[in-house]
C-alpha cells in the first residue's frame, strides 16, 4: 500500500528513496511536490508569473512529465545499500513552507556523503522537491549569486523555450 501523506520530512524522503529502490514510479511521483517546484522555478526565471495558479499548474504538469520520462528512459537512481538520515532542516527564506534538508548518506563501502534536498510542508504533509546543485554543478557566474538556489534541472527544457538572463541584461545595460 502506498502512502502519500507524510508527517515528517524524514518519512517523505525515505518513501521517495524506497520508491526508487523498488522502481515504483507512481509512489515516487506521489512523494514529490511538483507545484512547489514549479513555483520556485517561476520565481527564479519568470517572477511575474510565479503567483499565477494556471501557469504554476502547467509548469508542474511539465515537471511531472519530465520526471516520469527521465525515470523511464534513464532509470531510477541506484540507492541499494545506501542508508540516509536528515541531519538538518532549514527554512528557505521568503518561501513559506519550503525547507532545505541536509541528508547524510552512508554508502555500502563506508563512504559518507552529504546531499541537500528541497522539501515542502503543507496541507498534504511533507513532500520532496529536487536536490540542490552543489557548487561544482553550477556555472561560475551562477555560483557567485549569494542566496540563489541552484536548480538541478534545465528550466529551458521544462518551459520549452530559451530564457533571458535578466541579471546579465541589466549588467550589460549598465555597462
Amino acid at each position: 500500500m502506498s502512502r502519500t501523506q507524510f508527517e515528517t520530512a524524514q518519512e517523505a524522503l525515505h518513501a521517495l528513496e524506497d520508491a526508487f529502490r523498488q522502481e515504483d514510479l507512481e509512489q515516487a511521483v506521489a512523494c514529490k511536490d511538483f507545484h512547489a517546484e514549479a513555483r520556485l522555478l517561476l520565481q527564479q526565471v519568470l517572477p511575474m508569473l510565479a503567483e499565477q495558479q494556471e501557469i504554476i499548474n502547467q509548469v508542474a504538469a511539465e515537471l511531472e512529465a519530465l520526471f516520469r520520462t527521465t525515470m523511464q528512459e534513464e532509470g531510477f537512481p541506484d540507492l541499494k545499500g545506501i542508508e540516509t538520515q536528515i541531519l538538518q532542516l532549514d527554512p528557505v527564506p521568503e518561501n513559506e513552507g519550503l525547507y532545505v534538508a541536509t541528508e547524510l548518506q552512508q554508502f555500502p563501502d563506508g563512504t559518507i556523503g552529504l546531499l541537500q534536498v528541497l522539501m515542502s510542508q503543507g496541507e498534504e504533509g511533507w513532500k520532496v522537491l529536487m536536490p540542490i546543485a552543489g557548487e561544482e554543478d553550477a556555472d561560475e557566474e551562477d555560483g557567485d549569486q549569494e542566496g540563489d538556489l541552484l536548480l538541478s534541472f534545465d528550466p529551458e527544457e521544462v518551459l520549452g523555450q530559451p530564457l533571458k538572463n535578466k541579471r546579465k541584461e541589466e549588467e550589460e545595460d549598465e555597462a
